[in-house]
């Protein structure tokens, strides 16, 4: 057993919880996740005719936080959107629910399907996640939006600047706002504010990536 640097031995137990609280994904941050995937380990047992699909099974259920993260493959901490999560969670349990129905699968099935839909979830997130960011190339100045942390599952207020205003008005009152925002700070900080047409062009990249499905 791989022991964690700073733990002592009364308080591995905690120091391993916290290890494993620390590596959750997206779809764990769901209020229902914890009972839907208890339920799922519980009625494992005779879901196939060859009992080695038992254990590759369990294994991809405990595990689906930890692997979420490391497909995900984000360069940010991602974040989504409280609305955006609740829908992929219920997608997610609906397609589980229903490989449940069944009582017994032929070998090498079950695990199959619980992979095929973990991928499908995965593509869902990464869509969803870089949607919010690029919701805000709809917006005029700043704009916050309420997310959760894939990582943390703590909820805050996400902030970004759009471009999107249709007046020379509407565009000082936005930068007038932005510079208002960044004057809140106590230490000073760079601004990486790109040329339209370089916006343009990374938006352009963006938008292949989501049509290309990953």
């Amino acid at each position: 057993m791989k022991v964690y640097h700073g733990c002592g031995s009364r308080f591995l137990g905690l120091c391993l919880w916290t290890a494993v609280a620390l590596t959750v994904g997206c779809l764990h941050c769901d209020e229902d996740f914890s009972t839907k995937f208890a339920f799922y380990r519980h009625h494992l047992s005779l879901k196939s005719w060859w009992v080695g699909d038992i254990p590759v099974s369990r294994s991809l259920l405990n595990d689906w936080p930890k692997d979420t993260m490391e497909k995900l493959r984000f360069t940010f901490p991602p974040e989504i959107t409280l609305s955006k999560l609740h829908h992929i969670a219920a997608d997610v349990y609906k397609k589980l629910d229903k490989l449940y129905e069944r009582k017994m699968y032929h070998p090498g099935f079950f695990p199959k399907v619980l992979r095929s839909i973990f991928q499908e979830q995965i593509k869902m997130l990464r869509v969803a996640i870089i949607e919010s960011k690029l919701a805000c190339e709809h917006h005029c100045g700043i704009y916050t939006y309420d997310t959760i942390a894939c990582q943390t599952c703590n909820s805050s207020q996400s902030a970004c600047f759009g471009y999107n205003c249709e007046s020379s008005d509407e565009w000082e009152k936005a930068v007038k706002g932005l510079f208002n925002e960044i004057n809140k700070f106590p230490v000073p900080f760079s601004l990486n504010i790109t040329r339209k047409n370089d916006r343009t062009q990374d938006h352009s990249h963006l938008e292949k990536i989501l049509s290309s499905g990953f």
